[in-house]
């Protein structure tokens, strides 16, 4: 078996899902792109959550938002604690570095 084929086996496992959605590899949505270009379920944030490459993944997303408010609810909240995480931690970089962007 090549290193890919054992790389993608062990991705299809879910080995990299992880309760805490800061750590997860799907980030709180759903879904985790891996090295090889393939998207995955999360076993644990991926329940119900459309395909993100989806034709129409837009209606799907507010179809299933509106049928699941409490979990959308949740994913939103998730989303945003990371977006503010980041958000600090690229602050405290400009800051340490002297710099206004951090790239």
């Amino acid at each position: 078996m090549s290193e890919y084929a054992q790389y993608y086996e062990a991705f299809c496992q879910g080995y990299w899902a992880n309760e805490n959605a800061d750590h997860c590899r799907c980030h709180g949505g759903g879904w985790a792109l891996s090295e090889v270009d393939t998207w995955h379920r999360c076993p644990i944030h991926g329940h119900g959550v459309p395909h993100p490459e989806d034709r129409d993944n837009e209606l799907a997303f507010e179809d299933w938002a509106k049928a699941n408010p409490a979990e959308h609810a949740l994913l939103l909240a998730e989303a945003e604690a990371t977006a503010q995480a980041r958000l600090v931690e690229v602050e405290a970089w400009a800051f340490r570095n002297d710099d206004d962007v951090p790239f």
